[in-house]
């Protein structure tokens, strides 16, 4: 059983609605001049929070013959590049890994050729990215008669499996730099709450 809305009330609904319409309409500059002003000022608590949270640079030290710390390569290669990870930390981390003796290299003429060593050095645990290049390497050497493998075959395989062996790489490094302390999230939740509230 339907029912008819009076005309009266219905009358009084339309002036109802056009009465808010028109107090909208006068609210529309200020509400927009209100809305600027915090898309501008969030802006800002944005552009303060990104000059806060700018990594700082790693002042060089002195040239020396010494080691130097305790970080491996890769990690120092993070720090040093403005935090951006080079492709040339996984070579480095092959070339600490055969420092550490956990990998040979050898010369035979002008063919280098590299293998995981039988019996590595029990002097602690590896990281996970420096297990991944041991592992990948010990993958490669099945590969050959001898176990020896050339140095211009090192590569982590097709583009798309390279991208995914590169990601897992770059996240065990970044890990490793923070468990060190030596970096942290550009936006923890501190920075979050903020732009959040600001935001709402």
């Amino acid at each position: 059983m339907s029912t008819v809305t009076p005309l009266p009330t219905l009358v009084s609904g339309v002036l109802a609605t056009n009465d808010l319409v028109q107090r909208w309409r006068g609210l529309g500059p200020g509400l927009w001049i209100a809305a600027a002003g915090a898309a501008v000022l969030w802006g800002l608590a944005l552009l303060g929070l990104l000059a806060r949270s700018e990594p700082r640079r790693v002042a060089p030290g002195p040239p020396t013959l010494e080691s130097g710390g305790r970080e491996p390569p890769a990690v120092v290669n993070l720090v040093t590049s403005d935090w951006e990870l080079g492709r040339e930390s996984v070579p480095a981390t092959l070339l600490d890994l055969a420092a550490r003796r956990f990998v040979s290299i050898d010369s035979v003429g002008e063919r280098t050729l590299v293998r995981v060593r039988e019996r590595g050095p029990d002097d602690g645990p590896l990281t996970g990215y420096e297990r991944m290049v041991l592992d990948h390497l010990q993958s490669l050497s099945h590969e050959t008669t001898d176990g020896f493998v050339p140095a211009e075959a090192l590569t982590t395989g097709p583009e798309a499996l390279a991208q995914t062996w590169w990601r897992r790489f770059e996240k065990g490094v970044v890990e490793d730099a923070r468990n060190r302390s030596l970096s942290r999230p550009r936006w923890g939740p501190r920075q979050r709450a903020i732009l959040t509230a600001l935001a709402v």
